[in-house]
């Protein structure tokens, strides 16, 4: 299923500043350039729960990465239905979201220009 007809048709203006960032993110280790909010390994930033036990797959859930902001690239590790709770249209948790409208699409447009350019599958 593609996710095109969710997005908006909206043009991204991206500047060569961006491209840099972009890039030195991706040469370089992600936690040198990101800072992270909370440990992937430890608990969930928005209930302080540890990760989830799935019984019919006997494997811990993994934590989902939220962006609390993409200039500069921050991130908090939380449940997936925590990270629901954040984007909840009625009662949103707004301070875990940093970001103006448009920086995902700018951000992530920007991540697979590179893919592209270089030649390696977006992650």
């Amino acid at each position: 299923m593609s996710r095109r007809p969710f997005r908006n048709n909206v043009k991204t203006v991206l500047t060569n500043q961006d491209l840099k960032c972009l890039q030195l993110s991706e040469n370089n280790s992600k936690s040198h350039f990101s800072k992270h909010l909370n440990n992937p390994t430890g608990s969930c930033k928005v209930c302080g729960g540890e990760k989830t036990f799935d019984i019919n797959t006997k494997k811990q859930e993994a934590f989902v990465g939220h962006h609390v902001s993409y200039y500069p690239q921050m991130i908090a590790f939380v449940h997936y239905d925590c990270h629901k709770k954040i984007h909840d249209l009625e009662n949103p948790i707004s301070e875990l979201i940093r970001y103006k409208e448009g920086d995902s699409k700018k951000y992530y447009d920007l991540r697979n220009r590179y893919y592209e350019t270089n030649g390696a599958a977006a992650a």
